[in-house]
């Protein structure tokens, strides 16, 4: 078999176990999601600050944010399930992969998807604090710096400088207990409307439960940077 043919045999057969293995996570056709489109904020009043995103961002724009938090080898089903719904991107999207000895094993689920999923994004007045909820079930949560308001562009904020940056996660199965929540997480993009109410979102974020292993994470909405 030659290179190309071989190619084009293995992407055929990656699709069709996809479309069967988690064909579960689609709904029926007209309560799919728009495809995003090339400009995610179709025109919509920005007032904050977005870095990196935008029509020229994802994979074929060559997405370079330099060292990512987790292994994105980790989340290939992940963006397998998020391309699976016939073809639709879900959009927005939440995955979560865990190392082993970490709490969050116990999950039933790990790729949360809209609109198999409902998501609900909250950013306080300062634009310090970020909460993502999936369902009734998952919660992610991130603040930075004291007094600071988060930024885009790749940069790391680490709860080891002890400078009010926090993370916090809670899934279907549990949370950390009496173990302080530490980590680490990437504010690719991030912005909102007038009202506040955000409107694009992209993080990447590693989570431990006390010195326990970690689990990392990746939250996509209307945003183009891939997994």
């Amino acid at each position: 078999m030659s290179p190309g043919a071989k190619v084009r045999w293995q992407r055929r057969k990656i699709i069709a176990w996809a479309s069967v293995a988690f064909g579960v996570a689609a709904c029926g056709g007209k309560d799919h999601p728009a495809q995003v489109p090339d400009d995610p904020h179709g025109g919509t009043t920005t007032t904050g600050t977005t870095t990196g995103g935008g029509p020229d961002s994802g994979t074929d724009a060559g997405f370079d944010a330099g060292p990512r938090l987790g292994p994105s080898a980790l989340f290939e089903k992940c963006y397998a399930d998020v391309l699976s719904q016939r073809g639709i991107l879900a959009d927005p999207w939440f995955c979560f992969a865990t190392t082993q000895g970490n709490p969050a094993e116990n999950s039933v689920i790990r790729n949360l998807l809209y609109p198999k999923i409902g998501f609900e994004f909250t950013l306080d007045d300062a634009h310090r604090t970020f909460q993502s909820r999936m369902s009734a079930y998952w919660i992610f949560d991130a603040a930075g710096p004291d007094g600071q308001a988060l930024t885009p562009g790749g940069t790391i904020y680490s709860t080891t400088n002890n400078d009010g940056t926090s993370i916090g996660f809670v899934w279907d199965k549990g949370d950390c207990g009496t173990s302080p929540q530490v980590g680490a997480f990437q504010v690719f993009e991030l912005s909102w409307d007038a009202t506040n109410k955000v409107d694009k979102v992209a993080i990447d974020f590693e989570h431990h439960c006390g010195d326990l292993p970690p689990l990392y994470g990746r939250l996509r909405f209307h945003s183009n940077i891939p997994p």
